[in-house]
């Protein structure tokens, strides 16, 4: 089976195109581009997720106008479950599928480096616990040298890695609230330009997927035409 999965977050465009399991090629660009992508494979699907209809319904009629046939993303019908008081974006839920399919025995906690810094722990049941946010602004390129020789250098390496030092710090206190705290596995992610934050995290996580949100969305994707599959 080849499939789409379509992400709108943000004002942002991301999109995977699948072989079955394997993620083959990704875009990440504005609308008009889009439409190529999507017309470059035969597909049996096509997923779209977001969590603003503002941002979704004009790419939902450029897809129509194309002959892009879809489908959104229905978030009353997924396996994971969360308190209704707890605000989940799409991006939320589609991280922790991904980490989800990575992990699948385990309790996991995502952290995604994005406009915020979002950690997200769900367990190995599929119930979303919740998770922190570290607020932006925050450095995303690391400085060339950890002694500043101006202030504006020094304000620069304080913010990257005194970030670092917050996000080692988080993660250690929310696998402390875990039900199993030595089995959590944290995995970190990016939408953007894969950070170079994101790989001076390796020592404290198990996995860097720049891609888990897609891949997310794509088991969302199998649940959902599984379940179609078994009605008919």
């Amino acid at each position: 089976m080849q499939t789409y999965v379509i992400h709108l977050e943000s004002g942002q465009i991301h999109a995977g195109f699948f072989q079955k399991d394997s993620l083959q090629s990704t875009f990440s660009g504005d609308a008009p581009s889009l439409i190529p992508f999507l017309q470059n494979h035969p597909h049996d699907h096509v997923l779209l997720a977001s969590s603003s209809s503002e941002i979704e319904q004009p790419i939902s009629e450029l897809l129509q106008t194309h002959g892009i046939s879809f489908e959104k993303l229905d978030f009353s019908q997924l396996n994971i479950s969360f308190a209704e008081n707890l605000p989940v974006s799409a991006n939320i839920i589609a991280t922790l599928y991904g980490a989800l399919r990575h992990f699948p025995q385990n309790d996991c906690l995502v952290v995604s480096l994005d406009h915020e810094i979002c950690f997200d722990l769900v367990t190995k049941e599929g119930v979303y616990r919740g998770g922190a946010t570290f607020p932006s602004p925050y450095a995303k390129q690391k400085p060339l040298s950890s002694i500043g020789e101006s202030l504006s250098a020094q304000n620069t390496i304080g913010n990257y890695y005194g970030t670092l030092g917050a996000i080692e710090r988080i993660i250690f206190e929310i696998k402390q609230e875990a039900e199993h705290p030595g089995s959590v596995q944290v995995l970190a992610t990016s939408s953007e330009p894969f950070a170079e934050m994101t790989q001076d995290l390796q020592e404290w996580v198990d996995c860097i997927d720049p891609h888990l949100t897609l891949i997310g969305l794509h088991e969302i994707q199998k649940e959902h035409l599984l379940t179609k599959e078994k009605s008919l």
